[in-house]
């Protein structure tokens, strides 16, 4: 037993708790740079951002042929992709 009357167990998952809520409080109260700078991204060079956000899978290899054949519907799917 502590000071306070509480178990050391007890005692420790107070401090977690507490420090897990002043994480999730200023996490919830930054802002999403990196969004910002995706949807940037996406209208550059839309590839790249998609290829960021999901990988390189279906979405990459979609957005790469609208780039060829048409650059806004790949700026299109790219922004769709990081914003949805």
């Amino acid at each position: 037993m502590n000071i306070a009357g509480c178990s050391n167990s007890i005692l420790f998952e107070r401090v977690v708790s507490t420090v897990a809520k002043k994480h999730k409080e200023r996490d919830s109260a930054m802002p999403r740079t990196n969004k910002l700078l995706l949807v940037i991204i996406a209208i550059l060079l839309p590839p790249l951002a998609v290829y960021l956000e999901t990988g390189a899978g279906k979405h990459f290899i979609i957005n790469i042929i609208l780039c060829i054949f048409f650059y806004l519907p790949g700026i299109i799917h790219a922004l769709w992709l990081v914003l949805k």
